[in-house]
């Protein structure tokens, strides 16, 4: 009998070395791993979102556009 880690029952020596839901985990790793990747480029995207001098509120999506616009036409 053998104990693997991370499960609470005793699996015999075959079932532990089975892994039935290692393809499951297989799966799920690299969405879960996409997913916290996007939520850490959102973060970051926020934390360098520019802020008004005069109110303090944080720049909307297309009022930052407007401010990375070229100020001559044709650029």
């Amino acid at each position: 009998m053998w104990r693997r880690l991370g499960r609470d029952e005793w699996q015999t020596l075959s079932e532990a070395l089975d892994n039935p839901d290692g393809d499951r985990l297989y799966a799920v790793q690299p969405r879960e791993a996409r997913r916290r990747q996007a939520e850490r480029e959102a973060a970051h995207r926020e934390a360098q979102r520019p802020v008004c001098m005069h109110c303090g509120a944080k720049f909307t999506d297309d009022r930052w556009q407007e401010t990375m616009r070229p100020s001559w036409p044709g650029e």
